[in-house]
């Protein structure tokens, strides 16, 4: 494929590791701020449509192994935008935005595994 049609998959891996490094932070500092959970949550909602619209014009030509594994990034995606977005609609403790943030960093964990799997199979 050509790198212009990967570029939802390049943007979705971009918010996980963004993910990945803001949870570490908010944990190591114990603050996670609703601007950067607003921006963070957007962001995540923003590469869950870019992939759908991927998956929709791209998931036929796709081998069904990197179609699961970017059906399970999506919930993924769809989670994190959830989690972190606890921190926006409630006022949590800091021992509640330490969990929320490890949640989040996990869940992006994953999702950069499994994108890094899907670029490697649609580089082939």
């Amino acid at each position: 494929m050509t790198s212009e049609s990967l570029q939802p998959v390049d943007y979705a891996l971009t918010v996980a590791r963004a993910f990945e490094e803001l949870a570490n932070d908010a944990i190591k500092h114990g603050v996670l701020s609703k601007p950067m959970a607003a921006t963070m949550s957007a962001a995540a909602h923003s590469a869950v449509v870019r992939l759908q619209q991927f998956l929709a014009s791209q998931g036929a030509h796709l081998g069904t192994e990197v179609v699961g594994d970017l059906n399970r990034v999506l919930a993924d995606l769809e989670s994190m935008a959830e989690i972190v977005g606890l921190v926006v609609s409630h006022e949590l403790t800091p021992r509640n935005t330490y969990h929320v943030a490890v949640t989040a960093r996990y869940t992006a964990h994953q999702s950069i595994k499994r994108l890094r799997q899907a670029e490697e199979q649609l580089d082939t």
